[in-house]
């Protein structure tokens, strides 16, 4: 098994990256993009949006994943992977705690255009960030690990 070494002298194995991505991809796609469908029938329960406001919020949400997939490798030109990866992680993960509460329908809309942009940047960024650290000779495993979650059934 190889391991990297990190600037606080902390050996960090492959499977531990893996999972650090696979994590990484479970926030940003499991709450960026589909955490908000499952909140739609409830939203409209609640009366808190009709079907059509709910339906808008969701393709808010999907338009900002598209245009986070879009602007992840720009925006890791101008601002470092792993400071970008946490931003946009904190973005999804306040904007999954702000869909708590009844807000107004533009704000909410935006809530959700954000998670979704902050979800499309993680999604783009994570795996090439990862394979920086990582072995040539581990990629493969790292990238399974990444994708698949095989780390959870060993």
């Amino acid at each position: 098994m190889n391991t990297i070494t990190t600037s606080f002298s902390n050996k960090i194995t492959d499977y531990q990256t893996g999972f650090t991505g696979f994590a990484t991809l479970l926030i940003a796609i499991g709450l960026g993009r589909f955490g908000y469908p499952p909140l739609i029938p409830g939203l409209v329960e609640a009366k808190w949006f009709s079907v059509e406001q709910a339906d808008y919020i969701g393709a808010a949400n999907l338009t900002g994943y598209i245009l986070g997939s879009l602007m992840g490798t720009r925006l890791n030109r101008i601002v470092p992977s792993i400071t970008l990866i946490r931003i946009m992680l904190f973005s999804v993960i306040l904007s999954f705690v702000l869909c708590a509460f009844p807000l107004d329908f533009g704000l909410y809309f935006l809530i959700r255009l954000l998670a979704g942009l902050a979800g499309g940047v993680i999604m783009v960024i994570t795996a090439p960030t990862i394979f920086k650290y990582t072995a040539a000779d581990k990629k493969g495993l790292v990238g399974g690990l990444i994708f698949s979650g095989y780390i959870i059934c060993l």
